[in-house]
Order: structure tokens, then sequence, then C-alpha cells
């Protein structure tokens, strides 16, 4: 309980003390004419913190539904492609603006998943998120979507298992594979075991390391659990990251 409310005060201390100060910078202003580009500027700080805070506070409260088991899924026939050219329409803009190329491949004919659409969206979400994070000007993001092969299985990790326990290989043609994939910084081979830890962060206390909250990844570790998939990564320090995870086909 220490480390976590430490942490949680760490994460709200910085974009509360953003809001504070620039609302100070804007209140200055009004008495000494500040320029049209200053007020738009610390507004969008001032946004931006915001919306940091918002996000952090929805993750606080799914890691308490997870923790509690009451985080609720509404499963349905879902096709893989509707819902990533979804997310992809939705960072499409950012990714131009940052000058990176975000694109899909999808599988022809693909079945679709038994899943919570909203949930898996939040997934995928949060691995273009941290993609578009860790890359410079000019890198590739792909979003893959296929029927899995036994092969693939071997690339997952047992400890992703909702269980524990190692995964059934007889599940060829029974899972929907999707991976998104950059050619950013990738992550040191001695921090991919934690990067699905609460509140780790890649980089450690390094001044160039995006900010973050440390909790997308381990929220979407547990939300593909609660789908019966499972979920890894693969990076070459870098070069770049992959991560992927694994939904039941709809039966």
């Amino acid at each position: 309980k220490d480390s976590f409310v430490s942490s949680v005060s760490h994460e709200l201390r910085s974009p509360l003390s953003a809001i504070d100060g620039y609302c100070d910078f804007l209140i200055d202003g009004v008495k000494s004419n500040m320029t049209r580009d200053k007020q738009e500027k610390a507004l969008g700080i001032i946004k931006d913190s915001v919306n940091r805070l918002t996000t952090f506070i929805n993750n606080i409260l799914d890691l308490a539904k997870i923790k509690a088991d009451r985080l609720e899924l509404h499963k349905t026939a879902v096709n893989a492609q509707d819902v990533i050219n979804d997310i992809i329409a939705l960072f499409d803009q950012l990714a131009k603006k940052q000058q990176k190329f975000l694109y899909a491949e999808i599988q022809e004919n693909l079945p679709p998943m038994n899943a919570d659409p909203e949930r898996i969206k939040q997934v995928i979400t949060n691995l273009i998120g941290n993609a578009l994070k860790f890359t410079e000007p000019s890198a590739t993001i792909k979003v893959i979507s296929r029927l899995v092969n036994e092969r693939a299985l071997n690339t997952y990790q047992t400890y992703n298992t909702r269980d524990g326990g190692t995964i059934n290989r007889n599940v060829a043609n029974r899972f929907i594979e999707i991976l998104v994939s950059d050619t950013g910084i990738g992550i040191p081979q001695n921090e991919l075991p934690r990067v699905f830890e609460r509140f780790y962060q890649v980089g450690g206390n390094t001044s160039k390391k995006p900010k973050g909250t440390g909790l997308g990844l381990s929220i979407a570790l547990e939300i593909v659990k609660l789908h019966d998939g499972f979920m890894g990564v693969e990076s070459v320090y870098g070069k770049g990251t992959t991560f992927k995870f694994l939904v039941p086909v709809w039966k």
C-alpha cells in the first residue's frame, strides 16, 4: 500500500503542478496583455495535463475493478479489421504530425473474435500510443492481424497465461493474433520481463523518458487474460519492438 500510494502521489503531482503553474501564468498574463500565442500554448499544456490526469484516474479505476474481479466484458462477434481501422483512424493525424508511418496488414477472410470490442480497442490504443512515444520521425508502426498458427504460440511466455500455466499447443486456428510492431528505440533485454509490471516504465528515471503512468501495459495484459487470451513482447534494442496478443475466435 505504501508503494502504491507513493506511485499514485508521484503521478498526480506532475500534471497538477503544471496546471497550477500555468493558471498563475495566465492570471498574470491578463494583467500584462499576454499575447494570444502564449495564451494558447499555456492552455494547451493545461489541457494535456488534464487529459493525463483523466487517463491515470481511469486506469486506477480499471485496476480496482480487475483486483475486485469486477471488470465486466460484453463479448460478441468482433471483426478485427473494423476495430483496427477505427484505432488507426484515431491516431492517423498524430502519426502524420510526428512524421511517422502508421498502417495495418489484415489477413483476408479472418473469422470474428470472441471479444468485448471496447476493451480490445483499449488494448490496441495503448500499444499504438506507446509505439508513437518510443519512435523517432520517419519510423514505421505496423498493426497486423492474422489467424494464429502453432509456430507463433512458441513465442508467448507462460507467465502471460491467465492461470500461470502453460499454453495448450493444440489451438492453431482457434485464436486471432494482433501485433503492433515499430521501428523504434527498442527495449533492453533485461527490462523485457518487467514491462507488464504496474508502474514500471522502460528507461527508468532518465530525463528523455516519455511521460506515462506505467499502468497501460499491465491493464492491457489483464484485459487479454480476461478474454482467455495471451500476450507477449519481442524487442531488439535500437531496432524496434513488437507487442502482440491472442484473442479466441468466435464460436
